[in-house]
């Protein structure tokens, strides 16, 4: 991520870019509540340029093998025959998987 954010990016003006987003009462910027997070980020990029291109790496930097792995298990664990699974269950679930992996399984699995 960071040899994105070098390649790109000012960082100083990132920063300052940052501090006046968060510090600021911009009136010119959109209502957030009638905008997906993709169409507010772009409307802003005109004002907090630096600031889009920091915040489009954090949230696109989530990828790869362990991410799809998760999707993968979720397929397998949410299927036509769990219809009304809830996302706390599927979570317990993924959580219950990855400390498998980590730990082996717990006493009362054994």
């Amino acid at each position: 991520m960071d040899n994105i954010i070098d390649s790109s990016v000012d960082k100083d003006k990132a920063k300052a870019e940052i501090r006046m987003y968060c510090c600021a009462n911009d009136t010119t910027l959109p209502d957030k509540d009638n905008l997906t997070i993709d169409q507010y980020f772009h409307e802003i990029s005109d004002v907090y340029p630096n600031f889009v291109i920091v915040t489009n790496v954090a949230l696109t930097s989530f990828n790869g093998p362990k991410i799809e792995r998760a999707f993968t298990i979720m397929n397998v664990t949410s299927t036509e025959y769990r219809p009304s699974l809830s996302v706390e269950s599927l979570s317990a679930s993924l959580t219950a998987h990855y400390r498998a992996k980590l730990f082996g399984p717990s006493e009362k699995t054994r």
